[in-house]
């Protein structure tokens, strides 16, 4: 890597639809997602991920806007080349059939577009599910060698750390915001 990126210890690198951010920098990759794991040492491991399987669960006034990230992601993934799913649920029994089939697909990486908070996420029919919840539902996804992308407010949060752990879930990469507000086109 060159150009822009500088890492430090605390650096976080956060992939999505072929660039790699660190802080406000980004640069563009190749074709391909690829995940960059930092650690403390800043030994940095990086694995070609092919497949995204994207779930989106917005609010109401997002789909009439049409401010819908999860989309947006699933189309330049496509451009780029890259097998994708993309599937619109609004209901708790949805996203449990989207998991399912991302499951029985092994898919690479899990893109959960929803709103959140330090709590938990929030579906498309208002339904709020906490961080212990939401883990139960993606465990069938999860995988060391897979990746969750949460493109939510507080996807980030340690909360959702913690409730990993305590469900015994385990995701190779995680990635998501640790802001209480994340704008559209942050989440893009």
């Amino acid at each position: 890597m060159g150009g822009g990126v500088r890492l430090s210890p605390k650096s976080l690198l956060i992939t999505a639809v072929g660039h790699v951010y660190a802080g406000h920098h980004a640069e563009m990759m190749h074709p391909r997602m690829l995940v960059v794991r930092v650690s403390m040492r800043l030994q940095v491991q990086i694995r070609k991920l092919d497949s995204v399987y994207i779930v989106e669960t917005l609010n109401p006034k997002d789909f009439y806007d049409r401010r819908l990230d999860g989309h947006a992601a699933n189309e330049m993934l496509r451009i780029l080349g890259m097998k994708t799913e993309y599937r619109i649920a609004f209901t708790l029994p949805l996203v449990k059939r989207a998991i399912a089939v991302a499951a029985a697909e092994n898919f690479e990486v899990l893109h959960f577009s929803s709103h959140g908070n330090s709590s938990g996420v929030q579906l498309t029919s208002g339904k709020e599910l906490n961080w212990a919840k939401f883990v139960e539902l993606i465990k069938p996804a999860s995988g060391p060698k897979k990746a969750l992308v949460m493109a939510t407010c507080g996807g980030g949060d340690k909360k959702l750390t913690k409730a990993l752990i305590a469900g015994n879930v385990v995701f190779g990469w995680v990635f998501g915001s640790t802001a209480g507000t994340v704008d559209f086109s942050d989440s893009c």
